[in-house]
This record gives C-alpha cells, structure tokens and sequence, in this order.
C-alpha cells in the first residue's frame, strides 16, 4: 500500500526548511495569527478544546452563498458561505469565500444582540497585517452585508 500522505513520509515532501521562515515572513506571521484564533487565545470566551472534525460533526452549521440560506450546488459555483453557532460557547462563527473573478456583496446574519457586530477577523485580500486581526482589533461590520473581493476568503466572528 502507498502512502502519499506528507504526515506518512519522513523525507523533503514533509521536512519544514526553517531557513525560509525569514523569506516568507508574511505567511509565517499570518498562520501564527490562524492558529491562535483556532485555539481562541484572543477571543472573549473560554478555550474550545474540539478538533475541527468534532466541530464540523457536533455544531450546527447553516449554508449559504451571496444569499442567505440559498447555497448555490451547482457545478459552477464559485461561491460559499456558512454559519456555525458553537454549541455551549457565545460565538458565531461566519465563514465566507468568493472564489469568482469579481467582487461581491454577501448577506450575513442578523445577530440577536442589538448593539453587538460581527468582527472581520480574516480577510485574505487585505495586505499584511490586515488580513488577519486578533478579536480586539478586527473592524466591526456594519449593516446587513459584507462586501469580499475577488478569490478571497473572509472570516467573520461575532458574539452569539
């Protein structure tokens, strides 16, 4: 049997060459910050130990497209959003991508608290530091839509 799995592999497909950490300090940098909002160290609740698998199986998770509640399957879709309300934690969590060539406008969900906003927290079309922000200094949104530009991928966080 093969594995061509890299974390099955003891060789230059799965070796880290830490001599590049410096050459690509940018996304060095931006995965320090993905990781840290994964293990919520910066969020206003307590640590959500599950792994993402647990996550995708036990939460609810609500689909979209531009469109709220109307995802669109079909084959040439270059659209997708989701919502997921964790369980047992106040936080929505809002994930949006646009893999179109084109801007575009998405609806996000009303929130249920009157002054509380969703947070961009990851926006992969912004310039370094701005495309991802721990949750004190990512920007509230305002109104009933998020604009994300072309073949980009933005995350959303708001208190539930």
């Amino acid at each position: 049997m093969r594995h061509n799995n890299a974390f099955c592999q003891n060789n230059e497909i799965s070796w880290f060459d830490w001599t590049l950490v410096e050459k690509h300090a940018d996304l060095h940098r931006f995965v320090r910050h993905l990781i840290a909002l994964r293990m919520n160290r910066d969020l206003p609740v307590e640590r959500v130990d599950m792994t993402l698998n647990e996550l995708l199986r036990q939460q609810p998770v609500q689909w979209h497209g531009v469109r709220l509640n109307a995802p669109d399957r079909s084959h040439d879709s270059h659209t997708i959003a989701a919502t997921v309300r964790l369980l047992g934690y106040p936080l929505l969590l809002h994930l949006i991508i646009n893999a179109y060539w084109e801007a575009l406008e998405f609806e996000i969900p009303a929130l249920q608290r009157a002054p509380d906003s969703w947070r961009r927290c990851v926006d992969t079309y912004l310039d370094p530091p701005d495309d991802v922000r721990s949750w004190a200094d990512a920007p509230p949104l305002q109104g009933s839509t998020c604009r994300v530009e072309p073949r980009s991928v933005v995350l959303l966080l708001a208190n539930a």
